[in-house]
Formats: C-alpha cells, structure tokens, sequence
C-alpha cells in the first residue's frame, strides 16, 4: 500500500465521516452501535498509514472525521445505506484511496515530492474548467501542499530562502485563482449572505496555511533526509557528509521546483487562457462593432464640412479635417482628444494625422513628430496645415515620408503639399468610391 501525504489523509477521513454521516438513521435503536464499530473498523485499518504521523496530526485526523460525521449527521435520509459500513468495504475505500500512490521501495523518498491527490485532482478540475465549484477547504489544501513540497526547496529558512521563482509563480497562483474564482460566492453564516468567495482575507488564511504546512513538515524533513545534525568533526567525515548533502538538496531542488509546477502551471495558464479568451471577444466585439459603424457612415455619406469665412479654431480645425476625410471616403476617421494625443488628432484605420492651423510655416521637430508617433504604431503619417512646412520639415517629409496636405477651410479647398500628400489624397478618395 502506497503512503499518503498528510492532506490526502484528511480528505479520506472526512469522506470516510461523511458517508457514515450519510448513513444516520435516528430512528434505528441499533445505529449507534453500528458507527461505534465503524469507527474503530476504520482506525485500525488505516494505521498502517499513519506510521510517519505524530500524535497532534493522528488526533487532527480522527476530529476531521468525527466532524465530517456529525456534520453530515444533521441532514440525515441521504439514502445511503448502511451496507456501506461493512469491514470489506471501508477496506476497499481504503484500496482506492491509495491506488494512484506508488509502492516502490522509493516510496518514503519520493513522498517528499509528490503533490497530494486530492489536490491534484482539485487543480486537473479547476484547469479543465470546473473553478465553479471550488471551496474555501479545496483551496487551504493546495496552499498546504505547495508548502509541504516547499520545504526540499528551503530546508533551513522557509520561506524567506525559497527561490524568487517560485515565490513568483505562488504570486502569479494567487492572481489566476482571482481570475478564475471572480463569480464565484460562498455562504456567510455570520452576516446570513452571500458573499465572493475568493478575497483579501481567504488569499491571507490560504498564505498562513502554506507557512504551518512548511513548518509542520520541515523537522520530518530534515530528520528523514539526515540534513539537521550538526557536521562531524573529523575533516574527511566533514567533507563527506557536506558533498551528501550538497548531492541531496541538488537532487531535492529539482524534484521540488517541478512538483509544485504541476500544481502552480495548469491553473495559471487556464486563467491566461480566460483572460486571452476575454480579450478576444471585446476585440471582436469592437471590431464589429466598428464595421457596422462605418458601414452605417458609408450607407448615410458626409457632406463636405463647408467653407467658413470668418476661420476656425484650432479644435474646429481639427473636426473640419476630420469631417473633410470622412467626406473623402475615410468614414472611421475620429478625432482625438485635446490633451495628452501624442501630437495625433484624427485617427485613421491606415493613418495618423497631425493638424497644424498656422498661418506660418511648421517647424520639421513637429513633422518628425507625427512621423516617430505614425511609425510606432504601424501606420502611415499624414500632417494636415493651414500653412506651410520650413525647407527642412519639406526635405524631412519627402524622405520619410511623410504626406502633406494644404487646407484652406475659407475657400473648403485641400491640396497635397508633395507626392505623399497628393497621393495620399487620391487614396482616401478611391476608398470611398469602393466603399459606394
């Protein structure tokens, strides 16, 4: 028979107590003397299993089950029937329960490195989707695991010598478990409500049980692993045992670090794939979105934003190129907030434009500008002015390049500055006419 971790023996005794919880009858006058037998049938059967356990943990156990017990005793007529209690049964619950555990004459090393089954169960359900049944209990059991197979890892200093990697990965568990437990609500007997069940305070009971599992299994650790006595004092003896033990923790490191991955990884990578998952809907939400929003602009048309006399603003230079552009046939086109846009003010699917309402010329600094904000974000650069561009903002935006065009809202007439900016023109254009 295979050994257990701690954690799997608390999760069979408390299934072992439910089921004759189960089987409570109140009514029948030999019941009493049925779980009696029970009890001790099951005590001595598992106490095999509870070799490596101290007294405190063998009497944690035994309460964990007289709870289950009674605490299923409470909601009695289940159906369960009494059969269950019989010796051949309790022993092949007993069988199945350690089934999955190797027995190898390996068996109490590898202990050190195995996650519990229980728990590995718990997190093969939560990565395949089932978070939504979760509990405060299943949650506390993984914390506990992850500090029991910790301690291989910081033998001497739990947890303050862990590796930053994994103090790492337990923060990115942490995370994903808020991910995945967002929607998910427990009872609250105290207020008499429902309440999220993932939260600041179970996060903090789940830390706290990691800390007493590592603390509980590090003396028997270092006891089983020969790591605690102090070193011989003969030179040879000494440089001996430091290379067995140098062997030992290098071997330890490694099985350890992959054996709390098995329990960190598939639940971490099943909260980036929610995530993932998420995003790409609001994208294709917003990409719908978008499209039948254009398709709605490009069904109505624009009008030319017309001719004002009396000039613009600099924001109302801003629209009219905008409502210019969506004239032309680039119906996306929105204008940018007035603060904080990066020198950008209309923005397009393929292109950035830059609206400079000078009556002057425009310096090449701001013509690089539009250019550098254009190029980082993988679109076309197009600089709109009421004016004019210096000799070298001209010689910068036909290398670059960057397309200009002249706007004149007085007379409602445009006019490319240079090649890109005639081009640029014909382009908008042509989108519009195969949009119609």
């Amino acid at each position: 028979m295979g050994l257990l971790t701690l954690d799997e023996l608390e999760s069979l005794f408390a299934q072992e107590g439910s089921l004759v919880g189960s089987c409570w009858y109140d009514y029948d006058p030999v019941m009493p003397g049925a779980l009696v037998a029970h009890r001790q049938v099951f005590l001595d059967e598992v106490a095999t299993l509870l070799v490596d356990q101290d007294a405190s943990e063998i009497e944690s156990l035994i309460a964990e089950y007289d709870r289950a017990v009674e605490g299923n005793r409470a909601v009695f007529g289940q159906g369960a029937s009494t059969e269950q209690l019989d010796t051949h049964l309790v022993q092949a619950r007993i069988r199945e329960a350690t089934a999955d555990v190797a027995d190898t004459t390996d068996a109490a090393d590898d202990r050190w490195f195995q996650p519990s089954l229980a728990v590995r169960r718990f997190v093969d359900r939560v990565s395949d989707g089932g978070a939504a049944a979760t509990t405060e209990d299943e949650l506390k059991c993984l914390y506990a695991d992850i500090g029991r197979l910790g301690v291989p890892l910081a033998p001497s200093g739990f947890p303050t010598e862990l590796p930053e990697r994994i103090l790492r990965s337990i923060d990115d568990l942490t995370h994903s478990l808020s991910v995945l437990l967002h929607s998910n609500t427990a009872f609250d007997v105290r207020l008499s409500q429902f309440r999220p069940l993932w939260s600041i305070d179970l996060a903090a009971a789940c830390g706290e049980r990691l800390r007493q599992s590592a603390t509980v299994t590090q003396p028997k650790y270092l006891a089983a692993k020969a790591l605690g006595a102090p070193l011989p004092d003969g030179l040879a003896e000494r440089a001996v045992e430091i290379e067995r033990r140098a062997t030992v923790q290098a071997h330890a490191t490694h099985r350890a670090a992959a054996a709390i991955a098995i329990l960190i990884d598939p639940i971490v990578e099943a909260a980036n794939t929610l995530v993932d998952d998420a995003n790409q809907e609001i994208a294709e939400a917003e990409a719908q979105e978008a499209a039948e929003r254009r398709q709605l602009r490009a069904e109505v048309g624009f009008p030319h934003p017309g001719v004002h006399a009396y000039g613009v603003s600099p924001r109302g230079a801003e629209l009219w190129v905008r409502d210019f552009l969506r004239h032309l046939g680039a119906v996306e086109a929105e204008a940018t907030q007035q603060t904080d846009d990066g020198g950008v003010d209309v923005v397009c699917d393929d292109f950035l434009v830059s609206v400079k309402h000078y009556a002057h010329f425009v310096p090449v600094e701001e013509v690089r500008e539009i250019f550098a904000v254009a190029a980082v974000d993988g679109k076309a650069a197009v600089l709109w002015t009421s004016g004019t561009l210096t000799a070298a903002g001209s010689e910068f935006a036909d290398v670059a390049p960057v397309a200009v065009v002249q706007y004149n809202v007085e007379t409602g007439q445009v006019v490319g500055l240079n090649v890109a900016g005639t081009q640029h023109l014909e382009a908008v254009r042509g989108e519009g006419q195969a949009r119609c």
